[in-house]
């Protein structure tokens, strides 16, 4: 998204680059880094659902020799930290560090969104790391995804704030291993309390609502 986006009454909307950054510097790069994080998601999903008993003990030891060589590799590459580079770069934005939105997160699914006018919908498939009960997402990836979602759809406001609280309804499961869309939207702003509203749903199915107070701090900070 960009400065051209507007409210659903015409009037423009402020950038949100935190959740829709820029184009990259070097696509090529951010590209490969995208691809590594998802090989490790899948790396991860295949990690706990690994039968360890049937596997044993040597085989592990083995995978775990080779990630070992990797991690080696990676710590001689250049890392951001935080401060002004780390403010100004693209990596990070929620969209790629974020541990529900990051698609250079490995642990993120990733959640992805967008907005059109006033509302922000979104999409994910969360593997079994994200899982509770068998086959199902665990109730507080369920509210964490909430979180994402309605922190995007409060940046339509004229300010922006911290989750305050936020409330879910649990009305269905949430599978594991199937499309959740969502879609959310800013319902009031009192002051600094900005009221959003969520729903989640599987297929024709709604699995999960949520309510949100995010909290701007004073104008003085």
């Amino acid at each position: 998204m960009d400065d051209t986006d507007t409210h659903d009454n015409g009037t423009p909307l402020a950038p949100v680059t935190v959740y829709f950054p820029g184009p990259a510097p070097d696509p090529d790069a951010l590209d490969a880094k995208q691809r590594l994080a998802e090989t490790l998601r899948e790396f991860i999903d295949q990690i706990v659902t690994l039968d360890a008993s049937a596997a044993g003990v040597a085989a592990i030891e083995e995978v775990a020799r080779v990630i070992a060589g990797a991690r080696a590799a990676m710590e001689h590459l250049p890392k951001l930290e935080p401060g002004e580079r780390w403010q100004e770069a693209r990596e990070s934005s929620l969209h790629e560090r974020g541990p529900f939105t990051g698609v250079s997160n490995p642990i993120a699914s990733p959640l992805h969104l967008e907005r059109v006018g006033d509302t922000t919908t979104g999409w994910a498939v969360y593997g079994h790391a994200y899982e509770g009960d068998i086959g199902a997402m665990h109730g507080g990836a369920v509210a964490a995804a909430f979180d994402d979602l309605l922190g995007c759809a409060q940046l339509v406001a004229p300010v922006a704030g911290r989750t305050g609280t936020l409330t879910v309804r649990y009305r269905a499961v949430s599978p594991i291993g199937r499309r959740i869309d969502y879609t959310g939207g800013l319902d009031h702003v009192d002051g600094r309390k900005l009221f959003c509203r969520g729903t989640a749903r599987c297929g024709d199915t709604v699995v999960a609502e949520a309510e949100a107070i995010f909290v701007a701090p004073p104008a003085s900070d």
